[in-house]
């Protein structure tokens, strides 16, 4: 690496510039060591709040000056481990263990009073050091050595030391040698003093701990305080030496207030003291949180604070700041990443080093073009290695609670129940769906409805004559109109009471809920999920079964940050249980710790297999049926160290595998051979749907899987049980469209929507197959390009399943011209049309201009609003369709009479199928002059009804006068036509002159009328009629008139009166008699005869007696 790159800080405490807020406490903290009365001072603050360059800057700025009065001495007690020892001793006794604890502390403040100095500087101390004997030092003893015995052989002349020849050469005289033994004498005094004053030195201070007597051993035991024990070396140590300001740091990480007491007691004996002669100061530097509450002003004479420069509030701040000096762009780390990281961290020291290490891992990671990394992922991974470095040290080893969040088993779970939650209640309702079908499948929707209909009818007692009211009141329909009309049986269904008629004298209601029906009928399946799934169909049912297997594909797609946030997994127990930490949890929930971990743990070398890639291929190897999606961290590497008889086994299945092979199937072509053979003999339907859902080549590799046996796959697929729907898709898909043969055909004849769901997916050249080589038993919308193809190349069979459609498809809504007489007969049935007179007479003259059954339905639905217009349809089928409408009873007679108004300049044609017409309806026709005049009309329409033949003439009055001798009439017609304010006195008289015996036979009304009409006209006309009439009459008195005015007009012939009187009722035949004297009652009328016949000489005469009239009738003559 270059060194150039090499731009990290230290993490030693800074020196303070009077910018830094911190500065403050500086200048505090010095004004406080500089009052006498102040000894002990407490410099608090958070961790890591910059105590500690507080101090740096203060020992720095003294040293500064010439004249410094501050003598610091730095005692730190960060390298203590003082947990074991209080840890066993915990268990037994807390203050046992509070104890162990002080003594520890007491022991390492001690220690590094004693030994910060050399022997020199304290010759007397007990606590002895290892002495270094330099080269020098050892010649020095040496010599001094020689020295002294050389002198003590001068001075004493040992006898056993005597060398003669020495003797006799240094032998220089008396004074001479005199002098010499002096000075070897002085020599030798010299060196035992120096030997005197090392031995006092090294062993005057020694304490007497055990004193060890013959066989035995006298212990002094001494328990207490180290600071008390070894008072005097602490005396000692500031007797011999100048500090006067002892910092001590990390004392708040043990949290025992107790070494407090101690240390306080201890600065108070050291400022007592008359040998030290100067004032001790303590200065501790400890957390805010060491004391409690208030207590911790009893333990200081002075506290100063130092304010934190970071906060989790502003770190976010310092640590874009931290990265920018190291050289880091303001773009390389999201702002978003900063913010989430820096929410953690609350060490300005901490902070530091989270950039140095990620400075330094970015350098060593992009070693390498190919390994891309994430910044923003490294720098969360180096965030949590500074706070949780045991578990990022386990992460290698594929341990430790991240590894165990993360790995590809707990995807997996995490995978299940994400599926689980989002998918479970779709694959029930389809499941549902299934089965319903399954129920339904036979039937269709009027079906359907007529089986609750008739569940409704089984609580009524119905017979076929039974009517149903669904409003409540008079308006009563047929059964079959509840299940035929899908409207009427909504109403039923929402319709508590039901009110219903087996006669027109006896009704009844009964209260049923549909709810109760629907249990009777199916207690699994309700009307309305019957009636879903047999609108879906299996193809709509395979289409929701495709689109939903899909939709987990997607899931399954979801990297783990994805399933955890989507699908509230971190309150599911898989998660729960794992117990992250809250930088952990958070995260992974943001996907800054992700599956991809390794990347940023370890460097990336060329050719190097990776931990993640040994642990996949040793899976292989044991045929362990690893993940189809595991990740093959190098290829290249990875292929060089599978061996070749992995690809006899499924265990090869691998998504990133395949890819490569297909990618060089030249270089790779045996493995690929290998690999391809064994997808088609295994069962590894498996892995190809997982490989076409997730594969980047499956464009390459499956075509020549499916084309290589597609008759013996798609028999596979059939038998498959599961991802059918995908199999049959892969299968169309790649297929050619010569190896799509009658069996495949049938099958996608009878799966349009299936076909439709991938069909822009499919090549041109297999969607020009689909859409015209087929016959598609049902359309759907899925893909409105096929479904315009399909309907163009008529690739469907016209039914109701595909009429809907197609007529959608060829905007016949207002002209059904444009489909084929089947297709309009089917959507006619179907209601599809706008119900114009257009259409129907469109469908009228394409079946040959007749009304069937399904034209009926589609009028009767609708006829509400085609009686609203005038006939707008063919002008060529006008007359014929007004014919046929009109020839038929089928409308109820106020919709007959107005559709007949609709249709303006018609005729109808009498036919003989006109003799079934209503009769009502026939005199409607006549009134509105729909039937032409004519002598053959005229015959048919007398044959058919007299009252229409009435209003028939009436209509044509005009001709009456002049035709009236070839009308055929009869009692009825004469009767009508008499009693008719349509007609004329006169008109009435022609018809009564042409009345006789052979065409009329009298009737009691007919003898009425014509009495009425005769009362005041006198008439010639058939006398054998005007007898029958005035003999059949019901009003006396009119027969009576008649009878005057006849015998007015025939007054001499007195034959045609007795004939006349005759007719009279039986009381008057006695006036005929010649000598009677008959009485008849006394009325007006029969007055009026008296006098008529008195007139013209038929009677004598007549008195009035009390029953009435005595007639006296002519005598007898000779």
């Amino acid at each position: 690496m270059d060194t150039s790159d090499w731009k990290q800080k230290a993490l030693l405490p800074k020196l303070l510039t009077e910018e830094d807020a911190s500065y403050n406490a500086v200048l505090d903290l010095h004004q406080a060591l500089a009052n006498d009365d102040i000894c002990n001072i407490a410099l608090t603050g958070p961790f890591g709040s910059g105590k500690s360059s507080v101090i740096h800057t203060l020992i720095d700025l003294e040293q500064k000056k010439e004249n410094n009065k501050l003598h610091f001495l730095s005692i730190s007690l960060a390298t203590l481990d003082a947990t074991k020892e209080s840890e066993n001793a915990s268990a037994n006794d807390s203050n046992k263990a509070n104890e162990i604890l002080n003594r520890k502390i007491e022991y390492s403040i001690l220690q590094q009073l004693i030994y910060r100095e050399s022997g020199k500087t304290l010759p007397n101390s007990r606590f002895k050091r290892i002495p270094y004997i330099s080269q020098k030092s050892i010649h020095k003893i040496s010599i001094s050595l020689l020295a002294f015995f050389a002198c003590f052989c001068i001075v004493f002349e040992p006898k056993w030391l005597q060398v003669d020849i020495l003797y006799r050469l240094f032998n220089w005289g008396y004074w001479t040698n005199g002098v010499v033994d002096i000075l070897a004498l002085g020599a030798m005094c010299w060196m035992l003093y120096k030997a005197c004053v090392f031995l006092v030195g090294k062993y005057g201070s020694s304490k007497l701990n055990q004193i060890k007597i013959a066989g035995g051993e006298i212990k002094i035991k001494d328990e207490n305080s180290i600071f008390n024990q070894h008072l005097d070396e602490i005396l000692y140590f500031f007797q011999c030496t100048n500090y006067n300001t002892v910092i001590i740091e990390d004392l708040d990480r043990f949290n025992t207030p107790d070494i407090f007491l101690k240390l306080r007691e201890l600065n108070f004996l050291l400022n007592q003291s008359n040998i030290i002669g100067r004032k001790i100061k303590f200065v501790y530097a400890i957390k805010d949180d060491m004391f409690k509450d208030a207590s911790r002003t009893k333990f200081f004479d002075y506290i100063t604070t130092v304010i934190p420069v970071i906060s989790p509030y502003n770190s976010k701040d310092v640590l874009r700041k931290a990265l920018l000096e190291l050289g880091h762009s303001d773009k390389e780390i999201d702002n978003t990443t900063i913010r989430e990281v820096a929410f953690f961290i609350d060490d300005m020291r901490l902070l530091q080093n989270i950039v140095n290490e990620y400075h330094q891992y970015k350098l060593r990671l992009r070693c390498n073009e190919n390994h891309n990394i994430n910044n923003n992922k490294l720098l969360a991974m180096i965030v949590y290695k500074n706070y949780y470095p045991n578990d990022f040290a386990l992460l290698p080893q594929r341990d430790g609670e991240i590894y165990k969040a993360i790995c590809l088993q707990k995807k997996s779970e995490y995978r299940n129940i994400a599926v689980t939650r989002a998918l479970q209640k779709q694959k029930e309702v389809i499941q549902k769906q299934k089965e319903s079908f399954r129920r339904t499948q036979n039937l269709n929707q009027i079906e359907l409805r007529k089986i609750y209909v008739l569940q409704y009818l089984s609580h009524i007692g119905w017979t076929m004559t039974t009517r149903i009211s669904l409003d409540g009141g008079a308006n009563y329909q047929h059964i079959s109109d509840l299940w035929k009309n899908e409207q009427d049986f909504n109403k039923l269904v929402t319709t508590n009471t039901i009110k219903y008629q087996v006669n027109q004298y006896h009704s009844s209601s009964v209260n049923l809920l549909f709810s109760d029906i629907e249990k009777e009928v199916d207690p699994e399946y309700t009307y309305q999920e019957r009636l879903n799934a047999l609108n879906l169909g299996s193809e709509g049912i395979a289409q929701q079964e495709s689109k939903l297997s899909n939709e987990e594909s997607k899931i399954m797609s979801y990297p783990i940050k994805d399933l955890i946030m989507r699908f509230s997994l971190y309150n599911e127990d898989c998660y729960k249980q794992l117990k992250l930490t809250e930088m952990a949890d958070r995260f992974i929930r943001i996907g800054l710790i992700a599956e991809d971990y390794n990347d940023y743990i370890s460097i990336f070398y060329p050719g190097m297999t990776s931990a993640n890639d040994h642990s996949l291929m040793l899976d292989m190897k044991l045929d362990r049926a690893p993940d189809f999606l595991s990740h093959i961290d190098n290829i290249k590497s990875f292929l060089e160290e599978l061996p070749d008889d992995v690809f006899l086994t499924k265990s090869v299945y691998n998504v990133e595998l395949l890819d490569y092979l297909s990618l060089h199937p030249v270089l790779e072509k045996k493995r690929y051979n290998l690999l391809l053979d064994l997808l088609y003999t295994q069962d590894s339907f498996d892995f190809i749907v997982t490989y076409y859902k997730e594969g980047k080549n499956h464009e390459r590799v499956l075509p020549i899987y499916i084309q290589s046996h597609p008759q013996e796959i798609w028999d596979k697929i059939v038998a498959a049980s599961n991802h059918q729907s995908l199999l049959f898709e892969i299968w169309i898909k790649y297929c050619t469209p010569e190896q799509i043969c009658t069996i495949q055909l049938d099958w996608i004849n009878e799966n349009y929507d299936f076909i439709a769901l991938i069909y822009n997916t499919l090549h041109h050249s297999k969607r020009d197959f689909l859409t015209s080589k087929t016959k598609y038993k049902t359309l759907t919308e899925s893909s409105d390009d096929m479904l315009a193809k399909v309907v163009e190349n008529g690739c469907y069979i016209v039914s109701e399943k595909t009429i809907p459609y197609v007529f959608k498809q060829k905007k016949a809504v207002n002209n059904i011209s444009v489909l084929s007489t089947n297709e309009q007969k089917l959507a006619i049935k179907l209601n599809l049309p706008n119900p114009t007179w257009k259409n129907i007479s469109i469908y009228f003259r394409d079946i040959n201009c007749i009304i069937d059954n399904t034209l009926w339905s589609f009028i009767d639905g609708y006829v509400n609003i085609i009686s609203k217009y005038q006939y707008d349809g063919i002008r060529e089928i006008k007359q014929p369709l007004f014919q046929s409408l009109m020839s038929s009873n089928h409308l109820n007679i106020q919709l007959y009479k107005e559709i007949s108004l609709l249709f303006d300049n018609c005729n109808f044609e009498l036919q003989d199928n006109a003799t079934q017409l209503e009769e009502n309806r026939i005199i409607w026709l006549a009134q509105k002059g729909v039937i032409e005049y004519s002598e053959n009309n005229t015959v048919l329409i007398s044959d058919l009804s007299n009252k229409a033949f009435v209003e028939y003439l009436i209509h044509y009055k005009s001709h009456f006068t002049s035709d009236i001798n070839s009308y055929p009439f009869n009692e009825d017609i004469a009767n009508l036509i008499l009693t008719s304010q349509a007609f004329t006195t006169e008109e009435k008289v022609l018809v009564l002159t042409n009345l006789n015996t052979s065409n009329v036979t009298m009737t009691q009304s007919l003898a009425d009328s014509i009495c009425t009409l005769l009362e005041t006209e006198c008439v010639e006309w058939d006398f054998s009629l005007l007898k029958q009439a005035i003999s059949m009459a019901s009003d006396l008195d009119k027969a009576i008139h008649v009878t005057i005015l006849t015998i007015q007009q025939n007054h001499n012939n007195h034959t045609i009166i007795t004939e006349l009187l005759d007719s009279l009722p039986e009381s008057y035949h006695k006036i005929t008699e010649n000598g009677k004297r008959p009485i008849i009652d006394s009325t007006d009328t029969n007055k009026l005869l008296l006098e008529t016949l008195l007139r013209y000489g038929y009677i004598s005469s007549y008195t009035p007696v009390d029953k009435g009239y005595r007639v006296n009738t002519r005598q007898k003559t000779n």
